[in-house]
């Protein structure tokens, strides 16, 4: 289901998230796209923290929450790994 926002004087057909699937639902995108005055070719950019997925076990119960940012970890100047943070 996406929610969207509207607005007493003027609609906004702008959907503010939209569900992620895979198998089941991974998650939610929070991108906002303009569904009604959009061009045939619209270039996709990326915003990090506008993502986040749902860790589930496997009854389906959400366990946490991540978002898409990548927080460097690093170790004697260099960047080790990465880590997620909730």
């Amino acid at each position: 289901m996406t929610q969207q926002r509207y607005s007493t004087n003027e609609f906004d057909y702008s959907p503010t998230e939209r569900n992620i699937y895979g198998s089941s639902r991974l998650g939610r995108n929070s991108h906002k796209v303009d569904m009604l005055y959009s061009t045939p070719y619209n270039a996709v950019t990326y915003v990090a923290g506008e993502k986040f997925y749902e860790l589930s076990n496997h009854l389906g119960n959400v366990l946490t929450v991540i978002s898409d940012i990548k927080y460097p970890v690093e170790d004697n100047g260099y960047v080790d790994y990465f880590e997620a943070h909730s």
